[in-house]
């Protein structure tokens, strides 16, 4: 052994020497040990010692030299050479320190020895109490100190230098009891080693398995491996193994274990009633593991220097591992002592828990397993026979066991040994900081330059009517362009973008504009762009302008001005009944080159789209509620995707910026629709928006196209930007992560504002190291290391081209220079031009091929980590039915798009002053200067420190958590233990995040501040651990920011709630309210001071308890403790921020920064305060929800469910007019409470209303006292909450009564919102079937579903929205959206496999009953309990979706009445595991079931209307209803109704009064008599049979007013008679005449018309269908065995099908003809075999029972591949297997029906007797015509044969031997 000693250090560098170890007299060291340790020279000294030899270092200075000392334990010390003899040199022993040598006793020096110098503190972290030499001379010194007396004391003594820093005073803790304690328990397991050989009675598998691991001899291991395990034999047991990993190689270390009752550190447990034995013995085994090892770990980090940096634990009991872990409570003593033994071994190094389920065959589990069974009969085999510790030691343990993982950290004091902070904490500062004065600061953004303003007209004109060009009109201008120009001069029209112009291509400056026309094709088409130069200053010119692309269709051109920074598109999209590929192509080509402008380009779009808006985008901020109501075409979803893609707003759709009519074309018939739009960038605002009637565009006397115009304003210039800190990409954090935590390195001597200094220095150092440009950045973390290669190649490809053309045009200017001087160039130059020119040329195809190759492998990687994000997303929703967060906001994309869209969405307007005017006025904030913000942070905190931005990226934390958390936990530690929050941690940057609404007005924003990231680690902490005691006082009610219940728990309580009033029959109202700037405006005096609010609510007559809550503060009426009241205290105050691209510092006064973890804790605790003075005002005026107290039998009270800052609170009453009376008095509680608490409340539309429902006695007079005029309830002040019909309370609508529709029709909209994003991805061919499959189910329908749980729909109608949305995503996945007659929705529910609406609702219905009976909210199961037992209408939807499901669960099946929550509570894994199969593949097993079941059965009828049966009178037949009969008669006799002899088209002939639609004008026809008179006297019948049958699509305008056409009042002549006479016609006139001319029933009778066309019969001359021929006689060989041709008079012939026919067989034309067929034998294949099992499950319709989802295994295996197979990339390769299973199924359906009389099965393989006895089962009569082949022994070769008749129908059937 070499001890290697250093001046200034107490441990040497020990090395063991190995064979062939020689002494280098040169470089003065040993090689190969020391010299591959350290690079000095070494000198040998004189000491002399049986452990090895001494050195020391060589001092390489002529006046210094280097001794040891002589006594024990040695050390080298520097001594200069004028205090010492001449002939002393470097090694010899060192005479002034023999003296005091000497006189040192032995375990003084060994105490000394075992000390640590100050620069061995800073390498290890902290000072270990482990001596050296007990690790080194353990067995000389055992001899010479007893173990169990002086050990103990040797270690334990080590604390009073352990710190090395001088006392300190003030807070800390003791920990002299802890250090003796620890001490004892350490010496323990220092004196006696582990057992490396196991018992006699051990197995021979586990000695095989032992001693397969080396024997570890000693050292430092990589990694440390420890095994545990508990038994519950005799009075329980526990055992560990240890191994060490080596150079990837484990060696065993050894054992130990004993019994629980005779291990004297465990604690004893004496409760009896449950038999915890087993899971003692497992906290038992981790407690004596983490003893060990810390022991162990000490000794190996002291002796060596260095000590393993990771333990694996592998625990087989999930619940003692969480207890070790950290996430269990540790209540007990058991499990408290092994938390914080455990806690002890993570402050040291890594530790890594890991779940190794018991008795599962693993060798680690099994040895600790057997060794827990033999130390329960063995108690002393192991370290605990001898053991010396006190039998009260357990006790002493359990004392201070919460303190050990502070020894490390003691000190040493005039009272013993403590922990104390290394900062001494202030006192905090009694008086609140004075205001602070409005700074001086000179650094104010400069002034933006003023918007242009421009007013821009989009119009479709037809035509423009040029000319020729002549001399006298050289550009041929007509009249038409002249009469234009003059209007939009006139109309003050800066930009036109037109469509349709049919002119010639070119741009022109004339009449008054500049004009771009991209010109017509074959007389159509052509767009135009028209800019008045009058719009800027100076003006514009032609060449200010380039053009970036032109097509008859699309024209785009950009302004090079920088006042003017625009780009100008107008576009012509195919009309809608254009082929669908002609549409795809143009919206293709108009993205990609939209894409190629720049990034942050200004776009203005006037755009003919031939679509509309049928859904708002998914954030709500591009297109607003101003939508078409008409089913979606593909037009409109390209049109959609376009406008998300590149983040556009659409003004025409937002009522606050449009006005007037929204039609933009007209039909000849009156049918108007929206088709051209006018879009621009979301950040341009847009003031006005409407239809230009003023701009005659008219070509001809009827208008087709009605032009629009808005007017924008243009931010001129470029914004201020501030430069701030260099940023780096991701991919290179890693190695600034590496560089940083080298270093860096723990100081608790520091305080945390110096940590967080140094730690800033050392990034800045390390960033400043990176190249300034990294040669090859990773931007997409997708791409391979192929594309990245090719990558590399195409980018030096195309630097060598760039050099060879420099080189080029360099010699070809030398060439001209040479021709202007009239020389000759020399031959080598042109030789030279001409060999770059052909090696330009190469690279340029070169470079054309590698960039081919890098597109397409970029696009193969994109792809598949496209699908790989899709597959786990959608996995992931069907285990959880929750959206991943991940891909919550994924879109198919380009990155650059994706971030332009968030910057133009979010930022992109000229607001920023309005914007940190409104989040300053939120915060009461006020602006400071750097001095006053630092005068105020050192009144708060008496500690001055300067604030700097932090600028670490998260990559530094996740890089290297280990190295990050230690460096983290002391400066967590000292913050947590008083010392007041850095400076550091103060600062964020506040940035604008957009909600909802118009993005140009600011207060549809919200701040989102960006915290320091050291700032986010510690308030994460604080929230996880503090937070949840304040979690834990908030209202019962209270569900936001509880662990696992979200907002469907919260949504659940209030179904239940109105459901249980209802039943009663009681009314009942629901206040829903909107706290403005919840978390920004808390107010913290009354948080943390407190204030007295009797002023206020005074009137409210509150308890004197309620008082208290407030008047102390809120968290000290909650009862939150002082520590951590400072705490939270200290985490808000003195928080300041800066706005994004401002310089102005904002300190706020009141709330939490948002984006704070602590934000919504805080604010919920005063909202708890504020919801418990609601109630008790409620009470005082009788208010309450009786129904629901009543039903949970609990005191009456209102009901308040909070959700965040969103409260609703919900009352019943006895009667309407009690309702009436007490909903003022509600309001005016509400608002009151809420304002004293110093909130505001939002009364804005869609903020705070109610809904309110009225039933019983009274109802009707007080529903129309109510909802007259404008509904609302008003406060005794005067202010009003409007009542509503629909309220979306936690983002799903609620109605008073509710059908549910309205939901389904919002989750349509948000899946098209998605659905949309993708239109490229759906319809392009080269993407495969898989994506876009996985779209479907990971992106679309989980957004689409999200809401489903408590939906409350149940009928067809109500469900219509989201079914139609289903299924129109899956006929453009499976291509047939045209031809959906081709695929049934069956057959596309098999094949596409995507859960279906009815599956989803039953799956998310039951998941939420799951989540409610958790039990994580108290007061929901109870909520629920009650309405379940009393069968409310959404808990009887919840249980009929339980029933539904539950043949899934593979559970007994269920009782009458079944199942009960009990039960429900009890199953809920198995019922999840059902959930999350059924959410997979439901949809396609219960298709399949439908098909087999309903095999041309056929839809069926819907009766309309009442449903009485009627005959008919002519052909005696019976129709269900009247509607049935009255179209009966007009189909089948060609009689219409009365009225309808008597219409032509949509207006009444007689008064001339348009009704748009022809049932408007019948049911005016039937109730105006003068108009029947007036046409059955002189009109006439007009009616044509068929016109009625000639319209498409929906009806006309339902709520278009009726106007008069023009045309004279008609009269009869009756009517003429009188007036000529000069009176009026008189009744009986009128009656007269009417019987003269026109006798018979009036139109308001059923009478029907004679027919007006006779009914068509068919011909008698008709041809007949010829027969079938009969097909040729197959040959003998044809038939199968066992049958012969003459078995019968009759002709046997083979039937075989066309899927496996061969050829020799005859193929049957269709299975599917009525005609008669001849006698047929028909072969069953025998790839059915594995079909008929599935076949005859299907059968039995249960498709969700566990037999079905295992005979269809091979079908589901196809439906969810494990990966992406790169062969399925079509519909048809995906879905093969499927289709072959569906058309064997309709096959065997169909010979099943249609088997009869002389007609046989034969089967080529033996049939099992439940095969044979489903067959049977399903035929028309028994028994069918079944056959075995020769191989087969289960029945006689006997043939049933039956003939077709027409009709189907088995009639006879004859039985063949």
């Amino acid at each position: 052994m070499l001890f290697a000693w250093q001046p200034g250090e107490i441990c040497p560098l020990c090395l063991p020497t190995v064979r062939g170890e020689t002494w280098d007299p040169v470089g003065l060291t040993f090689r190969p040990s020391l010299a591959s340790f350290s690079p000095d020279r070494w000198i040998p000294t004189q000491r002399r010692d049986p452990l090895g030899l001494h050195l020391v270092l060589d001092s390489g200075r002529p006046n210094w030299v280097h001794l040891i000392t002589k006594g024990f334990p040695p050390r080298a010390v520097a001594r200069h050479r004028q205090d010492l003899p001449a002939c002393t040199r470097d090694g010899d022993l060192d005479p002034v320190a023999a003296q005091a040598a000497q006189s040192a006793s032995t375990l003084g020096a060994l105490l000394v020895g075992g000390c640590l110098g100050w620069r061995h503190f800073r390498d290890c972290g902290w000072f270990h109490f482990v001596c050296l030499w007990v690790g080194l001379s353990w067995f000389q010194f055992h001899r010479r100190v007893p173990a169990h007396t002086g050990i103990e004391v040797i270690l334990c003594s080590t604390y009073a230098v352990a710190w090395g820093a001088p006392p300190s005073g003030g807070f800390g803790v003791d920990l002299e009891e802890a250090a003796a304690v620890y001490a004892q328990l350490s010496a323990h397991y220092l004196s006696r080693p582990l057992r490396q050989d196991l018992p006699a009675l051990t197995p021979s598998a586990h000695l095989q398995a032992w001693h397969r691991f080396p024997l570890w001899g000693g050292g430092v291991p990589d990694e440390i491996f420890i095994a545990t395990d508990g038994s519950g034999v005799e009075d329980g047991s526990w055992a560990f193994v240890a191994w060490a990993l080596w150079q990837n190689r484990w060696y065993r270390i050894g054992w130990d274990g004993g019994s629980l009752r005779r291990t004297p550190w465990l604690p004893t447990d004496y409760e009896r009633v449950v038999d915890t034995r087993s899971f003692l013995g497992e906290l038992g085994a981790l407690s004596s593991a983490a003893a060990w090892v810390t022991a162990w770990w000490d000794c190996l980090l002291v002796s060596t220097r260095h000590a393993p940096a990771k333990v694996t634990i592998a625990v087989d009991n999930t619940a003692a591992l969480s207890v070790a872990a950290g996430h269990a409570s540790a209540v007990r003593p058991a499990a408290c002592l092994t938390r914080c033994l455990w806690q002890a071994v993570q402050s040291r190094f890594s530790t890594a828990f890991r779940h190794v389920p018991g008795h599962s065959g693993r060798a680690v589990n099994e040895l600790a397993d057997f060794l827990a069974g033999y130390s329960a009969q063995h108690p002393l085999a192991a370290s605990c026979g001898s053991s010396c510790l006190p039998p009260n030691f357990a006790d002493a343990l359990l004392s201070v066991c919460r303190h050990l993982w502070l020894l490390p950290k003691a000190v040493q004091s005039p009272t013993g040994i403590r922990w104390e902070p290394s900062v001494t904490v202030p006192p905090l500062a009694s008086a609140s900081a004075p205001a602070v004065e409005p700074p001086n600061d000179p650094d104010q953004p400069r002034a933006r330059p003023e918007p242009t303003p421009l007013r821009v007209v989009q119009a479709n004109i037809q035509t423009i009517k040029d000319v020729d060009p002549t001399f006298f009109n050289k550009e041929g201008h007509g009249q038409r362009r002249l009469y234009l120009a003059k209007q939009l001069k006139h109309l003050e029209v800066q930009i036109a973008l037109l469509q349709e112009c049919r002119s010639r291509a070119g741009r022109w400056a004339s009449h008054g504009f500049l004009s771009w026309r991209s010109g017509g094709v074959k007389g159509g088409f052509g767009v135009e762009v028209w800019v008045n130069p009058a719009c800027a200053s100076p003006p514009l010119k032609l060449d200010d302008w380039r053009i970036c692309f032109a097509d008859p269709r699309l024209l785009i051109v950009r302004c090079c001005r920088a006042d003017l920074p625009l780009i100008l598109i107008s576009a012509h999209a195919p009309h809608a009944d254009r082929p669908a590929d002609e549409i795809r192509a143009f919206w293709v080509q108009f993205s990609q080159q939209v894409r190629q402008l720049p990034q942050h380009a200004r776009l203005c779009i006037g755009l003919d789209a031939n679509a509309d808006f049928v859904s708002q985008d998914e954030d709500e901020a591009l297109v607003g509620p101003l939508l078409a109501s008409r089913a979606t075409r593909p037009a409109d979803d390209f049109l959609l995707r376009f406008v998300q893609e590149f983040g556009l707003t659409a003004p025409g759709t937002w009522p606050s910026i449009h006005s007037g009519p929204s039609w933009t074309w007209q039909h000849t018939s009156g049918r108007r629709q929206r088709i051209d739009h006018f879009l621009v960038t979301a950040g341009i605002p847009v003031c006005s928006h409407a239809q230009c009637v003023e701009f005659d565009i008219v070509n001809g006397d009827a208008r087709d196209h009605m032009p629009i115009w808005c007017t924008i304003r243009v931010p001129a210039g470029e914004a201020l930007v501030h430069k701030g800190p260099r940023r780096y990409p991701a991919s290179v954090a890693a190695e600034v992560c590496s560089s940083l935590w080298q270093k860096v390195q723990p100081r608790d001597d520091l305080p945390p504002a110096s940590q967080l200094a140094l730690l800033k220095a050392a990034h800045t150092s390390c960033v400043a190291e990176l190249p300034r440009r990294p040669p090859f950045v990773r931007r997409q973390p997708y791409v391979s290391d192929a594309a990245e290669a090719v990558l590399h190649v195409l980018r030096d490809t195309r630097a060598e081209t760039r050099r060879l053309t420099l080189l080029r045009d360099r010699l070809l200017l030398a060439g001209f220079w040479q021709r202007w001087r009239r020389l000759r160039p020399p031959a080598l130059s042109v030789l030279l031009l001409h060999q770059l020119r052909m090696q330009l040329a190469h690279l340029q195809t070169v470079t054309a091929d590698l960039r081919r190759r890098a597109h397409a492998l970029a696009r193969r990687d994109k792809r598949a980590h496209f699908a790989s994000l899709l597959d786990d997303a959608s996995a992931h929703w069907h285990s959880t039915g929750r959206v991943m967060e991940a891909t919550n906001k994924l879109a198919w994309a380009s990155k650059s798009a994706r971030a332009r869209r968030e910057v133009r969405a979010a930022s992109g307007f000229d607001i920023d002053d309005a914007l940190q005017a409104q989040f300053q006025q939120q915060e009461a904030g006020q602006i400071v200067s750097q001095s006053q913000l630092q005068t105020r942070f050192q009144r708060w905190a008496q500690a001055g420190k300067a604030p700097g931005p932090d600028t670490l990226r998260n990559e530094l934390w996740r890089g290297s958590p280990e190295r990050a958390g230690r460096w983290l936990f002391p400066v967590c530690f000292q913050v947590g233990a008083g010392t007041p929050e850095p400076i550091d941690f103060k600062d964020s940057s506040v940035c604008a995040l957009h909600k909802k609404g118009p993005a140009h007005l600011p207060a549809n924003f919200r701040s989102i501040a960006m915290l320091n990231g050291v700032a986010k680690l510690w308030h994460s902490q604080v929230r996880a651990t503090v937070g949840q005691q304040v979690l834990g006082c908030y209202h019962a009610t209270q569900l936001g920011g509880l662990r696992g219940i979200d907002t469907s728990m919260a949504l659940a309580v209030f179904r239940c709630a109105t459901d249980l009033s209802t039943l009663r029959g009681r009314s009942w109202a629901a206040f829903f309210i909107d706290i403005q700037a919840a978390y920004y405006e808390t107010d913290r005096r009354l948080l943390f001071d407190g204030a007295d609010l009797h002023h206020e609510l005074g009137a409210l007559a509150l308890p004197a308890h309620v008082h208290a809550l407030v008047e102390r503060g809120v968290l000290r009426g909650l009862g939150v403790s002082e520590e951590q009241i400072a705490l939270l205290r200290d985490c808000v105050e003195c928080s300041f921020w800066t706005f994004v691209g401002h310089t102005s510092m904002i300190v706020a006064t009141r709330g939490s920064r948002p984006g704070d973890g602590l934000a919504d804790v805080l604010f919920g605790a005063l909202y708890a305060v504020i919801m418990q003075c609601i109630q008790a005002a409620c009470a005082a005026i009788d208010v309450a929800h009786h129904s629901l107290s009543l039903a949970m039998g609990s005191p009456d009270t209102a009901l308040q469910l909070a959700w965040a800052d969103d409260l609703s609170l919900v009352a019943d009453f006895a009667s309407a007019s009690e309702a009436l009376r007490l909903l003022p008095q509600i309001a005016s509680i509400i608002l009151r409470v809420i304002e004293a608490f110093r909130f505001r409340v939002n009364l804005g539309e869609g903020k705070t209303e109610v809904l309110v429902h009225l039933c019983g006695q009274g109802a009707t007079a007080a529903r129309q006292q109510l909802l007259t005029k404008h509904p609302h309830v008003q406060a005794d002040d005067g202010r009003q909450i409007r009542v509503v019909a629909e309220y979306k309370y936690l983002g799903v609508p609620q109605r008073a009564v509710d059908s549910g529709r309205r939901d389904m029709e919002a989750s349509a909209a948000r899946g098209r919102a998605v659905w949309t994003q993708a239109a490229n991805l759906v319809h392009a061919p080269s993407l495969p079937w898989p994506l876009k499959l996985a779209w479907l189910q990971g992106r679309t329908l989980p957004a689409a579903y999200s809401s489903l749980a408590t939906s409350l729909a149940t009928s067809a109608r109500a469900l219509a929205p989201l079914k139609g949305f289903h299924e129109q995503c899956v006929r453009h996945l499976a291509a047939t959206w045209q031809d959906g007659h081709h695929a049934s929705s069956e057959n596309l529910a098999v094949c596409v496999s995507a859960p279906d609406v009815d599956t989803s609702l039953c799956v998310a219905r039951v998941r939420l009953l799951c989540r409610i009976l958790q039990g994580r909210s108290h007061f929901v199961r109870e909520a629920f309990a009650a309405s379940w037992d009393r069968a409310g209408r959404f808990a009887s939807l919840l249980q009929q979706a339980i029933r539904d499901l539950w043949p899934a669960t593979g559970l007994p099946p269920l009782t009458v009445g079944g199942p009960t929550l009990a039960l429900v509570a009890r199953s809920s894994r198995v019922i999840l595991r059902a959930c999350r199969r059924i959410s997979r593949h439901g949809t396609m097993l219960k298709a399949l079931c439908h098909m087999w079941c309903a095999f041309q059965q056929g839809r069926p009828k819907v009766v309309i209307g009442a449903a009485l049966p009627q005959t008919c009178q002519l052909c005696q037949a019976t129709l269900p209803s009247q509607h049935a009969l009255a179209a009966h008669l007009h189909r089948m006799h060609g009689q219409v109704a009365l009225c309808t002899q008597y219409t032509c088209g949509t207006s009444c002939l007689w008064c001339l009064t348009e009704f748009h639609n022809s049932d408007r004008l019948r049911y005016h026809l039937q109730h105006s008599t003068s108009c029947e008179h007036g046409l059955r006297c002189v009109v006439g019948p007009v009616y044509t049979y068929g016109s009625g049958t000639k319209r498409s699509g929906k009806k006309g305008h339902l709520r278009a007013p009726v106007y008069r056409l023009a045309g004279p009042i008609n009269a009869t002549p009756a009517q003429r008679r009188a007036s000529l006479d000069g009176r009026a016609c008189s009744q009986a006139e009128l009656d007269e005449e009417l019987q003269r001319l026109a006798p018979g029933p009036g139109f308001a009778t059923s009478a029907r018309s004679a027919a007006v066309i006779p009914r068509p019969c068919p011909s008698a001359g008709a041809p007949r269908s010829e027969q079938p021929r009969e097909p040729a006689a197959p040959s003998q060989h044809a038939l199968p065995d066992g049958l012969s041709p003459n078995l019968d008079a009759r002709i046997w012939s083979w039937g075989a099908f066309a899927e496996y026919a061969c050829s020799e067989d005859v193929l049957v034309p269709s299975l599917r003809w009525e005609a008669a067929q001849p006698a047929r034998v028909w072969a069953v294949p025998v790839e059915w075999h594995r079909c008929l099992r599935v076949f005859s499950q299907l059968s039995l319709n249960e498709p969700w029972s566990t037999a079905t989802w295992r005979a269809t295994a091979f079908l589901r295996k196809e439906a969810a591949p494990l990966s992406l197979d790169a062969k399925s990339t079509t519909f048809a390769a995906a879905t093969q297997t499927r289709q072959l299973f569906m058309r064997r199924l309709v096959t065997l359906r169909w010979l099943l029906r249609g088997l009869g009389r002389e007609h046989a099965l034969w089967f080529r393989f033996p049939l099992a007797p439940s095969w044979r006895a489903f067959l049977l089962r399903m035929c028309v009569s028994r028994p069918p015509g079944l056959h075995d082949g020769p191989a087969s022994a289960l029945f006689s070769r006997d043939v049933a044969s039956a003939t077709f008749d027409l009709d189907s129908t088995l009639h006879r059937t004859s039985l063949m031997q």
